[in-house]
């Protein structure tokens, strides 16, 4: 029994100590600058019920940003930044990211994990956010309602729209640039299937920045936009 637990500790030891590879240190640098926050990571297992895990944990501290965000949100956000920039082996080789809230208090720090299979769902509908956003810096609103819900527009979602972001770019200049900050998955009040939601801000010329949101199914075969918030 000694030599099973000496024997566990060194795997435990070799998998922490391990270097991050040159795709997860550009994840934890995405990270980083994002959020401003400084990152560190550890690579570990853990058996449950006969089941091994293998373990790419995540720690963020010291980010103002963060402390604005709501945990659950911001730190699937970071989970799937870091498994976009996994390479096809590393995305075979673990099957968990956590997410650690480095805190010096001990009881306040907080671990979120998410299963890899998930992410790559997320990051696939993640599409869904960059190309509203992509349409949106190009002020190209026909596409964008193109890509709507036939549930969910009507003969004023376009002018609508093309308002809203007219006003927003005559008080604040061109949008130059945008971010997903958080994502999360929304269940309607109204019941019915669950949404992925993707949140961000926009960035205009005037260095101001303005919130917004996009959901997009869990069915990956349908890329409609489902909804959007623009405030």
């Amino acid at each position: 029994m000694r030599y099973y637990s000496v024997f566990r500790l060194m795997m435990l030891s070799m998998l922490f100590f391990s270097c991050a590879s040159e795709n997860q240190q550009k994840g934890l640098g995405l990270v980083s600058d994002l959020y401003g926050a400084k990152t560190s990571y550890t690579k570990g297992f853990k058996i449950n019920n006969g089941k091994k895990a293998t373990i790419f944990t995540v720690k963020v501290g010291q980010s103002k940003a963060l402390d604005t965000l709501p945990w659950p949100t911001a730190s699937s956000n970071i989970a799937l930044m870091i498994y976009e920039n996994f390479s096809d082996e590393e995305r075979e080789n673990f099957t968990n990211i956590a997410v650690e809230k480095d805190e010096k208090e001990e009881d306040r720090r907080e671990t979120q994990y998410f299963e890899l299979g998930r992410l790559a769902d997320a990051m696939e509908q993640a599409n869904v956010f960059k190309k509203f956003s992509d349409y949106l810096m190009k002020e190209n609103y026909e596409a964008i309602v193109d890509d709507v819900d036939s549930r969910y527009k009507n003969a004023q979602t376009l002018p609508n729209l093309k308002a809203y972001m007219n006003g927003l770019i005559a008080k604040h200049g061109k949008i130059t640039g945008y971010n997903r900050m958080e994502y999360g998955i929304l269940t309607p009040n109204s019941g019915g299937d669950k949404l992925f939601k993707y949140l961000g801000y926009l960035k205009f010329s005037d260095q101001s920045i303005w919130p917004y949101s996009v959901t997009a199914s869990m069915d990956l075969s349908n890329k409609d936009i489902l909804g959007y918030r623009l405030d």
